[in-house]
């Protein structure tokens, strides 16, 4: 629901959604080789910062 929440917000108010958490699920501690959560449970990976900086640069660059 607050993710829902947080979409709809972002496009009230014309804004540019990057949306992690879809990004990152199924991607935690359990994931294996697929993680992008690091040990903390906290802070991404390099892999997990490497994802952010693609979906941020995708969302930006398509953005009128």
């Amino acid at each position: 629901l607050m993710n829902d929440a947080i979409a709809a917000e972002t496009a009230a108010q014309a804004g540019h959604l990057v949306d992690l958490h879809a990004a990152f699920l199924g991607h935690g501690m359990n994931a294996g080789a697929d993680r992008l959560i690091d040990g903390d449970c906290v802070h991404p990976t390099s892999g997990g910062h490497a994802l952010i900086r693609d979906l941020a640069r995708a969302v930006l660059y398509s953005s009128p």
